[in-house]
């Protein structure tokens, strides 16, 4: 692609040759991936703001190609979206995603409406209410709160995903650093117990429990596999022994 005005065939096809040769095994699925993003996109404004200030095909390709792989990594590593049971940790209040929100660390909000469209049976939780109609909000407090209670009896996850809750400016200014880390831990261990044998935990854990789960192999003990790219938390469970998980006591925060 050149720096030409901007052209939205040219950007889907940009799109597909950049994302199907890698999912070759369902196709369809990518395309489907591919068109909500830019629908989303196309719904929040974002598109007809930037091909009215002049950016070009190549511009918003590469804003726009973030948010595509994050559900291009879900759709492979999950083998597909529609039909699958997805709890999002840290949905936010509903808002599609949006490269809008792709700073410098490339941290994205909720995926939640994105994946219902995309056919997943979503269940979201975040500390924000929320009157969306596309997937079931729950409100709650994760550091006052198991998991397992606030779930739906019938409702057992195949994939959860937490890519923005380690980061959330929200959580960081709740706690003092050991609580931080101590929740953060909890978080990841409840998760396990939640998935099914293989089931995928897609997270991307803030610079403190980056390097915690690097040195400390943490997530390694508590019961996962990494099977994403390096730079990724791409984690899938497994079950050869069950690590049981019990609440922790937060004195600051009672």
């Amino acid at each position: 692609m050149t720096n030409e005005k901007f052209d939205k065939s040219k950007l889907v096809r940009a799109l597909q040759r950049e994302h199907m040769g890698k999912h070759s095994g369902n196709p369809e699925g990518i395309i489907d991936i591919i068109n909500e993003v830019i629908r989303s996109e196309e719904a929040c404004g974002n598109m007809k703001e930037m091909e009215e200030a002049g950016f070009s095909t190549e511009h918003i390709f590469k804003g726009i190609n973030h948010i595509v792989k994050e559900f291009a990594d879900i759709h492979k590593y999950s083998k597909g979206i529609k039909g699958k049971n997805i709890l999002e940790i840290g949905c936010g209040a509903g808002a599609d995603v949006s490269m809008r929100s792709f700073g410098g660390d490339g941290i994205s909000p909720g995926h939640a409406i994105t994946l219902s469209h995309l056919g997943g049976n979503v269940v979201g939780l975040d500390l924000q209410d929320s009157c969306n109609e596309h997937y079931k909000h729950i409100q709650v407090d994760l550091t006052k709160t198991p998991i397992k209670n606030v779930l739906p009896l019938d409702f057992t996850p195949d994939i959860v995903i937490a890519r923005s809750f380690f980061d959330s400016p929200t959580l960081i200014r709740m706690l003092n650093m050991n609580d931080y880390i101590q929740v953060s831990e909890d978080i990841c261990s409840q998760v396990h117990e939640l998935l099914p044998d293989k089931g995928i935990f897609f997270t991307r854990q803030g610079d403190i429990i980056h390097t915690r789960c690097k040195e400390e192999k943490l997530l390694e003990n508590l019961g996962f596999k990494h099977v994403g790219d390096v730079a990724e938390f791409i984690l899938e469970a497994y079950k050869k022994e069950k690590i049981k998980w019990e609440q922790k006591k937060y004195p600051n925060l009672m």
